[in-house]
């Protein structure tokens, strides 16, 4: 079997799905929807999933005192397709709503496509036999270096991973001059993981 799995990152709070707030996740959730809809009739994908799992606030990810962005953002795909879109009796939803963070919420991403994963192994055949893994995410330009570095370092090498780039509001030079120094505290750090990794 081929699995499908398309993951908006967040990047802002969509307090409601009707305002202006929130477009750089409703961007990406945009994004995501574009390219469920272009494999929507591959009949070579036998299962499709969106992955969300932004937790509520930097502070406290997985409190339960406001809406998580995974929640926003999977409202806003609703109410953007529309509840009687025929997209929705096709695709699956995997969310976690308990981290912060591009690291975050790729290394939670990948947890719960792993145990996702592992329920095929418990089926009959041939639905117990996946033969590729692919992962499509969605971000912008800026932050593209940082999630590649995420996924290249933290998912296993089988999979087949996807950018999907979108544009939305960013900031000026200073955002990027700061996004780079984010870049190289990133690829420190998941190098450093990735010595401590056993074996």
């Amino acid at each position: 079997m081929h699995i499908h799995f398309y993951m908006g990152l967040a990047y802002d709070r969509i307090p409601d799905p009707n305002g202006s707030q929130g477009q750089g996740s409703q961007a990406r959730c945009r994004a995501v929807i574009r390219k469920t809809e272009e494999y929507f009739y591959d009949e070579n994908v036998h299962g499709r999933f969106w992955v969300l799992t932004a937790g509520r606030t930097k502070e406290c990810p997985d409190g339960n005192y406001t809406e998580s962005l995974a929640w926003q953002m999977y409202s806003y795909i609703i109410h953007f397709l529309g509840e009687d879109h025929p997209l929705l009796d096709e695709m699956f939803t995997l969310m976690s709503a308990r981290v912060w963070g591009t690291m975050g919420e790729v290394s939670e991403a990948i947890r719960l496509i792993k145990k996702q994963l592992d329920s095929y192994k418990k089926m009959s055949a041939p639905y117990n036999r996946v033969e590729s893994v692919t992962v499509f995410f969605s971000t912008n330009w800026a932050h593209a270096p940082r999630v590649w570095l995420c996924w290249y370092y933290l998912a296993p090498k089988a999979w087949k991973i996807r950018y999907i780039f979108c544009h939305h509001p960013f900031g000026g030079w200073k955002e990027y001059v700061k996004e780079a120094g984010k870049c190289i505290h990133y690829w420190r750090q998941l190098k450093k993981m990735n010595k401590q990794k056993p074996g």
